[in-house]
């Protein structure tokens, strides 16, 4: 059992049990204390009496990538749950939830991400069960077939969290992998006991089309930062007096980010396009700005919860995608919200959830994304203004203090209440 935070001492480690704890937790929330020697007998029992947590959450990805994966273990940790997520890989340790690792790599070829996605769901199942959980919490569709499995073992309920349009990401697994993931995701979304979802187009599209009663809203909000009176980091002042245009993100297909450096040859002096991000196509990004001589900076990299700190001090947020995939359609971006936590008006992608936060609280604007002159127009009218972007600026901090995973996190706890209580 790969070892986290919550394994204290050699004992605990050797049996593969939680720290005390956790277990004082398992047994009714008392003071640890109070149960010390019971906490040591219990670290003595074989694995399959002393092992128990509230939840198990389940993830084919990267744990140290999935923001959202961790705010909810964090959150249902901090409200006096005992947390078990199981991943693919992850190198983070935190002290507030434990974490197994499966340590496993990512398939190349379509055929062996077939039998990769078999294998990571016998795996999830295994540990799971293992976990002795009260409730299995599943993370996309590709997790359900072990939380199913799971939860029927042990008798508790299933919690289905759909953080996509997902039978359209899995574009990658060919039109066969399309199809299945379509007729899957409908059976599991009935057999769960609850499902909730990022956005409300999302929900509304996934009741109609998988029909399910209609799934709870849990946006990707980030976590709440006073930027108020925060000073920029160093990379503003490398950049002088220009205006900056910001984007934050992977480097990757979907997110029409060639057009964006196309859009950028149309801003006028002294306003430049800052990248900061990783991914397969940085190569061919870095080569068309020297072809195109684009205004285009390229930013190092941040650690994934310092994206917020990191975004103050630009003028602007830029939220590009390609909304005729119907999972940038119904996305709830990350970078929406840290953007408004870091006090910088977004130009976005006329997404409707993105839409709707825009104009609901005034904190951006919208383009085409399919017209990169478009962007470059709505760019150059937002920054000619500077009465009006610094009123967007101020409805951003705000908005931030209820645009933040606080509040949505309060929806969220109402559900994990309510299944636990079933069990």
């Amino acid at each position: 059992m790969p070892e986290g935070n919550l394994i204290p001492d050699d004992t605990a480690r050797r049996h593969g049990v939680p720290d005390s704890l956790a277990v004082s937790r398992a047994i009714g929330k008392q003071p640890i204390g109070r149960h010390a020697g019971l906490a040591r007998q219990q670290a003595r029992l074989p694995i399959s009496l002393s092992t128990v947590t509230d939840i198990c959450m389940l993830v084919t990805s990267d744990l140290d990538r999935d923001p959202r994966v961790q705010k909810e273990a964090l959150s249902a940790s901090k409200a006096g749950l005992s947390v078990t997520v199981v991943c693919r890989s992850a190198t983070i340790r935190p002290s507030d939830y434990h974490v197994v690792s499966l340590d496993a790599g990512r398939a190349e070829t379509r055929l062996l991400k077939y039998a990769e996605r078999l294998v990571i769901n016998v795996r999830l199942a295994k540990e799971a069960i293992r976990s002795h959980a009260r409730l299995i919490h599943a993370n996309d569709i590709d997790t359900m077939p072990a939380a199913l499995s799971a939860a029927r073992v042990l008798g508790v309920p299933c919690l289905f969290d759909a953080h996509e349009y997902y039978c359209d990401a899995a574009r990658d697994m060919g039109w066969i992998g399309h199809k299945v993931a379509h007729w899957a995701e409908g059976i599991f979304a009935r057999r769960a006991d609850r499902v909730i979802t990022v956005s409300q187009s999302l929900a509304s599209a996934m009741a109609s089309e998988l029909r399910i009663p209609t799934p709870l809203v849990v946006t990707n909000a980030a976590r709440f930062e006073d930027c108020s009176k925060c000073a920029p980091l160093p990379w503003r002042a490398e950049l002088g007096d220009s205006k900056v245009v910001l984007f934050q993100g992977k480097y990757c297909i979907g997110r029409m980010l060639e057009e964006t450096i196309d859009a950028s040859c149309h801003f006028p002096p002294g306003v430049v396009l800052a990248m900061r991000g990783f991914g397969p196509l940085e190569r061919e990004l870095r080569a068309r700005v020297d072809r195109t001589s684009a205004p285009v900076v390229f930013l190092d990299p941040v650690p994934m919860f310092g994206m917020v700190r990191a975004a103050v001090g630009a003028d602007l947020g830029l939220f590009p995608c390609d909304i005729r995939l119907k999972t940038h359609l119904h996305s709830s971006p990350n970078k929406l919200f840290e953007y408004t936590m870091a006090g910088v008006p977004t130009i976005a992608t006329d997404a409707p959830d993105t839409r709707r936060v825009i104009e609901q609280h005034s904190i951006g604007r919208l383009y085409d994304a399919e017209d990169a002159e478009d962007l470059a127009r709505v760019v150059i009218d937002a920054l000619s203004n500077p009465s009006s972007l610094r009123t967007l600026r101020e409805n951003c901090l705000s908005a931030a203090r209820t645009l933040c995973w606080e509040s949505e996190s309060l929806g969220l706890l109402k559900v994990y209440k309510e299944l636990l209580d079933r069990h």
